[in-house]
């Protein structure tokens, strides 16, 4: 049994995702960053889909009641064992009455703790991911508390994993999107198309799991931001009007399942992923190969 001390700022039960459900305006949910996630899983030899925590900014401080073993990828949080500094992304055994702690993160944004066996926490519609504004799935369909106790599903001696220093990403700096034009590119003028690929962005604090807000130089319209309602994929850039963007970094809400602002563009999945992985920091855009030769 895992017994949470304090539960940080938002950590969520996730596992890969609640899939077929879109129709009824549930998105799959699942880690923001998916690449850090399945690690931490084959670190203590789960199944890439076993359910895992998803930690924000500041990880939590829990209680291990029996032998066991995590690994902690993502974000580079601080992690101690007994107050005794332990590794990220290789395989920590624990024994009962460990307690593990995970400090504020030094770069990045989300973390992930693969628990051996996998999080014992009851199924919805197919999957154990937490749906925030939903409240579905996880535990009891919200962010952790101090107090919350849950199982984890039994599992055989976890084999100790160490993911090569080189695989390792880094997520200090400032990223380089990578994009191509959308559907609605044409209601841009020359200079907002200049704007969005040569210019400078920064991620406000208004970013969530949805979606990153961005600041910078102003994206100009040729003919209203305003379109007809219509469904908006993972990595869409959506110009409102207002000069800020919004790169949609995961599958859309029940709240959101279409748009009515313009989209000039669409971020590839992996320059999505690593928008999840930045603070308040700066970013900028650049145009595909496809975009260019067009």
């Amino acid at each position: 049994m895992i017994r949470i001390l304090d539960a940080g700022p938002q950590t969520t039960v996730q596992d890969l995702g609640r899939t077929g459900q879109m129709r009824y305006g549930i998105p799959p949910s699942g880690p923001v960053d998916r690449f850090a996630f399945v690690l931490a899983n084959r670190l203590v030899g789960n199944p890439d889909a076993a359910a895992a925590l998803e930690c924000t900014l500041i990880g939590p401080r829990f209680e291990a009641t029996a032998a066991g073993a995590i690994a902690v990828t993502g974000a580079d949080m601080p992690v101690t064992v007994n107050g005794q500094d332990a590794a990220g992304w290789t395989t920590i055994r624990l024994k009962p009455g460990d307690v593990v702690k995970l400090g504020p993160a030094r770069t990045g944004v989300r973390s992930y703790i693969g628990f051996a066996g996998g999080l014992d926490v009851p199924l919805v519609l197919g999957s154990r991911s937490t749906y925030l504004r939903g409240r579905v799935g996880g535990l009891e369909g919200r962010a952790l508390r101090k107090g919350d106790q849950f199982e984890v599903f039994p599992s055989g001696p976890a084999r100790p994993r160490r993911v090569a220093q080189q695989a390792i990403p880094s997520y200090a700096g400032e990223p380089t999107v990578r994009a191509v034009l959308g559907p609605q590119a044409d209601r841009f003028t020359a200079e907002g198309l200049r704007a969005l690929f040569g210019g400078r962005y920064e991620v406000l604090p208004q970013s969530d799991r949805m979606g990153a807000r961005l600041s910078g130089p102003r994206i100009e319209h040729a003919r209203g931001h305003d379109i007809i309602s219509d469904g908006i994929a993972f990595g869409s850039i959506q110009v409102p009007g207002n000069p800020r963007a919004a790169i949609r970094k995961s599958p859309p809400s029940v709240l959101a399942t279409s748009g009515a602002s313009a989209r000039r563009g669409r971020a590839s999945r992996s320059a999505s992923t690593r928008l999840a992985w930045t603070r308040r920091t700066g970013c900028s855009a650049s145009p595909t190969r496809r975009w260019r030769q067009r």
